[in-house]
């Protein structure tokens, strides 16, 4: 499971980021509001049984 905090972010990189497998992404600066978003979606999200050993 993988979620980017992308530091210096340019327009796109959310969706190339996503597109490669991420499962979540935060630019700086963070707004907790979605922090908290990111962090629900990565423990609520149902992972293939291959992965969730």
């Amino acid at each position: 499971m993988f979620c980017v905090l992308g530091a210096y972010t340019l327009k796109g990189d959310k969706d190339r980021y996503l597109a490669s497998g991420m499962y979540g992404y935060v630019s700086k600066p963070i707004a907790v509001d979605a922090m908290r978003h990111e962090i629900k979606g990565l423990v609520s999200h149902e992972f293939p049984r291959n992965l969730a050993a």
